[in-house]
């Protein structure tokens, strides 16, 4: 019973991720598809596409967490320290992000990326 209830649990994280396949953005509804071995192969894709993302997501996530990083939320109004990989696009795409390459001194630097690092 209690291994049911774990599992009843997580099915609102795989909830949230399909969501993102639902995305209009994807134009999922612009294909149409007959043949059952289509099917299949569109739903092989957009699970492979899922575990990439739900991979990435969690990679980004712990990386966030080991160096004490956050971003912005939409509204600026609060610090996330656990965002979605879709915020991180949207945080990224409305950001000047500069990348400045000096090959003489052998450094790299990136610039316009406003992240808050805590101290402890």
């Amino acid at each position: 019973m209690a291994e049911l209830i774990s599992v009843y649990k997580k099915q609102s994280v795989v909830e949230r991720n399909w969501r993102c396949l639902k995305d209009k953005k994807l134009l999922i509804n612009a294909i149409h598809l007959e043949l059952p071995s289509r099917i299949n192969a569109l739903m092989w894709v957009m699970t492979t596409a899922l575990l990439m993302y739900t991979a990435t997501e969690y990679l980004m996530r712990k990386k966030m967490k080991d160096n004490n990083l956050s971003i912005l939320s939409p509204d600026h109004r609060v610090r996330l320290e656990k965002p979605s990989l879709m915020r991180l696009y949207q945080f990224m795409t409305n950001s000047v992000i500069v990348l400045q390459c000096n090959r003489s001194l052998g450094t790299l630097s990136v610039h316009g990326i406003p992240i808050e690092v805590k101290l402890l």
